[in-house]
């Protein structure tokens, strides 16, 4: 019993120095995350990854990081224009590939990004130089300041899109107001009949007809007949107001009592609702 317990401490032992032996150290950990962000250089969370490392093996910051950083500043003195700006935040993206622990190649990112007004990259950048570098007061005193430029913005966007929403809504509330309705254009064609072009509104469908209404003797020796004729029948979806079908665009105004468009021959191409 004794020679077998001694046996199971040999063995253990002996795994627990071969799994040391293989264990990767944390620059090999580094070196081996960095490769994987060079691949993949939009994967912030495996950069904040390398970061939490760095600050903890804290690396040299490699000759080709410095070189980038270099031309990055050469191009953000240069710089003129958001295309001069974002020259130089280029060269400064490629210092945080090659050190991507390297605070200061974020924070000069962030600048440059800012200034080329792509803010909201900006920011991202500048809260990994924050993580890079805990209690910055100038970083977070530039988060404030490039969160504020994007909120100003982004207000244009978020009032259009307000507006389209309400837009939106109210075009579907005409819609529901005007199920079932149909409106009408007259018109006298090349043949001296009069005819009624008529918009059918059921549900989210337009259906588009043509009825006789008046017709002249030659007409009627042809076979014609007052009502409705048939093969002038088509249908179009609603999208909106606007209703599309091939050549065939018609807007429902926003009353909802007319509708106008290029299908009636009239002249005026305006239909009435009935």
């Amino acid at each position: 019993m004794k020679s077998t317990g001694k046996l199971t401490i040999f063995v253990i032992t002996f795994l627990a120095l071969a799994t040391t032996a293989h264990a990767q150290s944390p620059r090999e950990q580094l070196n081996q995350m960095v490769q994987q962000l060079q691949k993949n250089p939009g994967d912030n969370a495996l950069r904040e990854k390398i970061i939490k490392l760095g600050a903890k093996i804290r690396p040299a910051i490699s000759a080709e990081a410095e070189r980038r950083m270099v031309r990055g500043s050469v191009a953000f003195k240069g710089a003129t224009s958001a295309a001069g700006y974002q020259d130089a935040a280029k060269e400064f993206e490629q210092a945080t590939l090659a050190a991507p622990w390297y605070g200061d190649a974020y924070f000069n990112l962030g600048v440059a990004q800012d200034k080329a007004g792509n803010h909201e990259a900006a920011l991202r950048s500048l809260k990994l130089a924050q993580m890079a570098s805990p209690g910055s007061k100038e970083i977070t005193n530039l988060i404030y300041e490039v969160e504020y430029r994007n909120e100003k913005a982004r207000a244009p966007e978020a009032e259009a899109a307000r507006q389209t929403a309400l837009q939106k809504s109210k075009d579907e509330a005409l819609l529901n107001s005007l199920n079932g309705t149909v409106f009408v254009c007259r018109y006298t064609s090349h043949l001296e009949n009069v005819m009624d072009a008529e918009i059918h509104i059921n549900g989210r469908e337009a259906t588009l007809l043509t009825r006789n209404i008046a017709l002249t003797e030659a007409t009627k020796r042809k076979g014609g007949y007052v009502g409705y004729v048939h093969e002038g029948t088509y249908k179009a979806a609603l999208t909106g107001r606007i209703i599309v079908d091939g050549a065939v665009k018609l807007e429902i105004a926003p009353d909802g009592q007319t509708i106008r468009g290029n299908s009636c021959p009239n002249g005026s191409s305006v239909y009435q609702r009935r």
